[in-house]
Protein backbone atom coordinates (compact mmCIF):
# COMPACT_ATOMS: atom_id res chain seq x y z
CA UNK A 1 0.00 0.00 0.00
CA UNK A 2 1.74 3.42 -0.99
CA UNK A 3 1.74 6.47 0.99
CA UNK A 4 -0.03 8.25 -1.89
CA UNK A 5 -2.60 5.56 -2.40
CA UNK A 6 -3.68 5.30 1.15
CA UNK A 7 -3.90 9.62 1.65
CA UNK A 8 -6.09 10.14 -1.05
CA UNK A 9 -8.36 7.01 -0.12
CA UNK A 10 -8.60 9.10 3.23
CA UNK A 11 -8.73 12.24 1.42
CA UNK A 12 -12.07 10.72 -0.58
CA UNK A 13 -13.22 9.21 2.11
CA UNK A 14 -13.70 12.87 3.88
CA UNK A 15 -14.99 14.52 1.10
CA UNK A 16 -16.68 12.29 -0.02
CA UNK A 17 -18.71 11.92 3.81
CA UNK A 18 -19.50 15.45 3.60
CA UNK A 19 -21.11 15.50 0.62
CA UNK A 20 -23.25 12.84 0.83
CA UNK A 21 -24.53 14.10 4.44
CA UNK A 22 -24.84 17.11 3.27
CA UNK A 23 -26.78 15.54 0.09
CA UNK A 24 -28.93 12.46 2.04
CA UNK A 25 -29.51 13.92 5.27
CA UNK A 26 -30.32 11.12 7.89
CA UNK A 27 -28.76 8.48 6.06
CA UNK A 28 -26.43 6.44 6.86
CA UNK A 29 -22.60 7.45 7.11
CA UNK A 30 -20.55 7.52 4.01
CA UNK A 31 -17.81 5.29 4.06
CA UNK A 32 -14.85 4.45 1.90
CA UNK A 33 -12.94 1.40 2.35
CA UNK A 34 -10.21 -1.62 0.95
CA UNK A 35 -11.01 -4.79 -0.47
CA UNK A 36 -8.10 -7.33 0.59
CA UNK A 37 -8.35 -10.79 -1.33
CA UNK A 38 -6.19 -13.44 -2.26
CA UNK A 39 -5.89 -15.77 -5.07
CA UNK A 40 -3.89 -13.49 -7.07
CA UNK A 41 -7.12 -10.41 -6.89
CA UNK A 42 -6.20 -7.25 -5.72
CA UNK A 43 -6.89 -5.20 -2.45
CA UNK A 44 -9.36 -2.11 -3.30
CA UNK A 45 -10.34 1.07 -0.72
CA UNK A 46 -13.96 1.73 -1.21
CA UNK A 47 -16.46 4.21 -0.04
CA UNK A 48 -20.09 3.35 1.49
CA UNK A 49 -23.04 5.13 -0.02
CA UNK A 50 -26.52 5.97 1.83
CA UNK A 51 -27.26 7.27 -1.90
CA UNK A 52 -26.74 5.13 -5.18
CA UNK A 53 -26.49 8.38 -6.95
CA UNK A 54 -24.02 9.77 -4.57
CA UNK A 55 -21.39 10.72 -7.40
CA UNK A 56 -24.01 12.69 -9.28
CA UNK A 57 -24.88 15.06 -6.53
CA UNK A 58 -21.42 16.38 -5.71
CA UNK A 59 -18.75 13.75 -4.64
CA UNK A 60 -15.45 14.34 -4.97
CA UNK A 61 -13.83 12.06 -7.61
CA UNK A 62 -10.26 10.11 -7.48
CA UNK A 63 -9.04 11.89 -9.84
CA UNK A 64 -9.59 15.20 -8.71
CA UNK A 65 -7.60 14.68 -5.53
CA UNK A 66 -4.57 16.40 -5.06
CA UNK A 67 -2.64 15.69 -2.02
CA UNK A 68 -1.81 18.29 0.69
CA UNK A 69 -4.38 21.32 -1.29
CA UNK A 70 -7.71 18.84 -1.66
CA UNK A 71 -9.29 19.08 1.68
CA UNK A 72 -7.06 20.44 4.02
CA UNK A 73 -9.78 22.30 5.63
CA UNK A 74 -11.33 19.29 6.78
CA UNK A 75 -11.60 18.99 10.48
CA UNK A 76 -13.03 14.88 11.58
CA UNK A 77 -12.36 12.05 12.58
CA UNK A 78 -12.62 8.71 10.44
CA UNK A 79 -12.27 5.26 10.91
CA UNK A 80 -11.04 2.35 8.72
CA UNK A 81 -11.81 -1.30 8.82
CA UNK A 82 -9.20 -4.02 8.11
CA UNK A 83 -7.90 -7.74 8.04
CA UNK A 84 -4.17 -6.19 8.42
CA UNK A 85 -4.42 -6.54 12.22
CA UNK A 86 -0.22 -7.04 11.77
CA UNK A 87 0.01 -3.47 10.83
CA UNK A 88 -1.15 -2.45 13.79
CA UNK A 89 1.25 -4.06 16.02
CA UNK A 90 4.02 -1.93 17.76
CA UNK A 91 6.50 -4.80 16.24
CA UNK A 92 5.10 -5.17 12.93
CA UNK A 93 8.25 -5.17 10.27
CA UNK A 94 7.03 -3.52 7.13
CA UNK A 95 5.03 0.25 7.31
CA UNK A 96 2.58 0.32 10.13
CA UNK A 97 -1.08 1.73 9.74
CA UNK A 98 0.61 4.42 12.70
CA UNK A 99 3.56 5.37 10.12
CA UNK A 100 1.02 5.86 7.64
CA UNK A 101 -1.67 7.91 9.40
CA UNK A 102 1.92 10.01 10.53
CA UNK A 103 2.72 10.25 7.09
CA UNK A 104 -1.53 11.49 6.28
CA UNK A 105 -1.68 13.68 9.42
CA UNK A 106 1.44 16.28 7.91
CA UNK A 107 -0.86 17.38 5.00
CA UNK A 108 -3.94 16.78 6.73
CA UNK A 109 -3.06 17.56 10.89
CA UNK A 110 -7.09 18.44 11.85
CA UNK A 111 -7.92 14.74 10.31
CA UNK A 112 -8.26 11.43 13.14
CA UNK A 113 -7.82 8.43 11.82
CA UNK A 114 -8.82 5.21 13.97
CA UNK A 115 -8.22 1.73 12.51
CA UNK A 116 -10.12 -1.29 13.90
CA UNK A 117 -8.59 -4.89 12.85
CA UNK A 118 -10.53 -7.65 12.85
CA UNK A 119 -9.18 -11.46 13.09
CA UNK A 120 -12.26 -12.75 11.16
CA UNK A 121 -12.76 -10.39 8.66
CA UNK A 122 -13.60 -12.15 5.66
CA UNK A 123 -17.29 -13.15 7.38
CA UNK A 124 -17.28 -10.19 10.26
CA UNK A 125 -16.96 -7.52 7.79
CA UNK A 126 -19.84 -8.77 5.65
CA UNK A 127 -21.74 -8.96 8.40
CA UNK A 128 -21.21 -5.80 9.21
CA UNK A 129 -21.82 -4.07 5.77
CA UNK A 130 -25.14 -6.04 4.80
CA UNK A 131 -26.35 -5.48 8.23
CA UNK A 132 -26.28 -1.69 7.88
CA UNK A 133 -23.82 -1.57 11.10
CA UNK A 134 -22.01 1.91 11.41
CA UNK A 135 -18.58 0.11 10.15
CA UNK A 136 -17.00 3.29 9.61
CA UNK A 137 -15.62 5.41 6.66
CA UNK A 138 -12.73 2.67 5.03
CA UNK A 139 -12.82 -0.40 4.34
CA UNK A 140 -10.87 -3.57 2.62
CA UNK A 141 -14.21 -4.47 0.71
CA UNK A 142 -15.41 -8.50 1.54
CA UNK A 143 -17.18 -10.28 -0.97
CA UNK A 144 -19.48 -8.43 -2.71
CA UNK A 145 -20.91 -8.94 -5.81
CA UNK A 146 -20.29 -6.52 -8.32
CA UNK A 147 -23.88 -5.80 -9.42
CA UNK A 148 -24.35 -4.43 -5.28
CA UNK A 149 -21.27 -2.43 -5.40
CA UNK A 150 -23.44 0.78 -5.82
CA UNK A 151 -25.31 -0.45 -2.73
CA UNK A 152 -22.76 -0.14 -0.70
CA UNK A 153 -20.13 1.80 -1.95
CA UNK A 154 -19.38 5.47 -4.01
CA UNK A 155 -17.25 4.96 -7.11
CA UNK A 156 -14.13 6.87 -7.05
CA UNK A 157 -14.88 7.44 -10.55
CA UNK A 158 -14.79 6.24 -14.29
CA UNK A 159 -12.44 3.50 -15.01
CA UNK A 160 -10.72 5.52 -17.76
CA UNK A 161 -10.18 8.06 -14.92
CA UNK A 162 -9.01 6.42 -12.50
CA UNK A 163 -6.75 4.04 -14.69
CA UNK A 164 -4.36 7.09 -15.28
CA UNK A 165 -3.94 7.25 -11.25
CA UNK A 166 -4.06 3.92 -10.54
CA UNK A 167 -2.98 0.08 -11.65
CA UNK A 168 -5.31 -3.66 -11.28
CA UNK A 169 -8.81 -1.69 -11.00
CA UNK A 170 -10.31 -4.26 -13.01
CA UNK A 171 -11.15 -6.20 -9.90
CA UNK A 172 -13.64 -3.90 -8.22
CA UNK A 173 -14.64 -1.94 -11.36
CA UNK A 174 -18.66 -2.31 -12.81
CA UNK A 175 -20.13 -0.98 -15.85
CA UNK A 176 -17.63 1.59 -16.29
CA UNK A 177 -17.27 2.28 -12.47
CA UNK A 178 -14.40 1.54 -10.13
CA UNK A 179 -15.24 1.49 -6.82
CA UNK A 180 -12.10 0.34 -5.65
CA UNK A 181 -8.17 1.26 -5.28
CA UNK A 182 -5.70 -1.29 -4.69
CA UNK A 183 -3.32 -1.17 -1.89
CA UNK A 184 -1.46 -4.62 -2.87
CA UNK A 185 -1.63 -6.77 -5.67
CA UNK A 186 -0.06 -10.35 -6.72
CA UNK A 187 1.45 -11.13 -9.96
CA UNK A 188 1.00 -14.64 -11.10
CA UNK A 189 2.61 -16.50 -14.18
CA UNK A 190 4.04 -19.22 -15.76
CA UNK A 191 7.89 -19.66 -16.23
CA UNK A 192 9.47 -21.69 -19.23
CA UNK A 193 12.92 -22.55 -19.97
CA UNK A 194 13.77 -21.06 -23.41
CA UNK A 195 16.29 -23.66 -23.56
CA UNK A 196 15.01 -26.57 -23.38
CA UNK A 197 12.04 -25.53 -25.71
CA UNK A 198 14.84 -24.64 -28.14
CA UNK A 199 15.95 -28.16 -27.92
CA UNK A 200 12.39 -29.98 -28.24
CA UNK A 201 12.23 -27.97 -30.96
CA UNK A 202 9.13 -25.33 -29.87
CA UNK A 203 9.97 -21.99 -31.60
CA UNK A 204 6.31 -20.47 -30.62
CA UNK A 205 4.86 -20.02 -27.51
CA UNK A 206 1.40 -22.32 -27.59
CA UNK A 207 -1.96 -20.49 -27.54
CA UNK A 208 -4.58 -23.15 -26.79
CA UNK A 209 -4.77 -26.13 -24.42
CA UNK A 210 -4.00 -28.65 -27.32
CA UNK A 211 -1.04 -26.63 -28.87
CA UNK A 212 0.49 -26.78 -24.77
CA UNK A 213 -0.52 -30.24 -24.43
CA UNK A 214 1.68 -30.86 -28.16
CA UNK A 215 4.30 -29.31 -26.43
CA UNK A 216 5.01 -31.02 -23.70
CA UNK A 217 4.99 -34.07 -25.69
CA UNK A 218 7.52 -32.53 -27.51
CA UNK A 219 9.69 -31.56 -24.79
CA UNK A 220 9.13 -35.29 -23.16
CA UNK A 221 10.67 -36.94 -25.99
CA UNK A 222 12.88 -34.62 -27.87
CA UNK A 223 14.78 -33.92 -23.99
CA UNK A 224 15.60 -34.87 -20.24
CA UNK A 225 13.70 -32.22 -18.97
CA UNK A 226 10.69 -32.77 -16.74
CA UNK A 227 7.91 -31.30 -19.23
CA UNK A 228 5.58 -29.77 -16.82
CA UNK A 229 6.46 -28.93 -12.34
CA UNK A 230 4.51 -27.80 -10.00
CA UNK A 231 4.10 -26.98 -6.86
CA UNK A 232 0.97 -29.90 -6.07
CA UNK A 233 1.52 -29.89 -2.35
CA UNK A 234 -0.13 -26.13 -2.21
CA UNK A 235 -3.13 -26.36 -4.41
CA UNK A 236 -3.86 -22.59 -4.27
CA UNK A 237 -0.98 -22.72 -7.13
CA UNK A 238 -3.54 -25.03 -9.43
CA UNK A 239 -5.83 -21.77 -9.67
CA UNK A 240 -3.54 -19.75 -11.61
CA UNK A 241 -4.93 -22.28 -14.40
CA UNK A 242 -8.32 -21.30 -13.97
CA UNK A 243 -6.55 -17.74 -14.45
CA UNK A 244 -5.11 -18.23 -17.75
CA UNK A 245 -7.60 -20.36 -19.50
CA UNK A 246 -8.93 -17.81 -21.24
Amino acid sequence: MSKRVINKAMTLALTGAMAISLAACGGTTSSTGDAASDGGSSDSTKTESSDSNASASGVLQYKDIELGTTGTDIKTSIKLLTNRTDMLEDDYAGTSYKQYIAEFNKMYPDIEVNVEGITDYAEDSLLRLQGGEDWGDIMMIPAVAKEDLSTYFTPYGTKDDVSKEAKYINTWTYQGETYGIPCTANAQGIVYNKRVFKDAGIDALPTTPDEFIADLQKIKDNTDAIPLYTNYAAGWTLGAWDAFSS
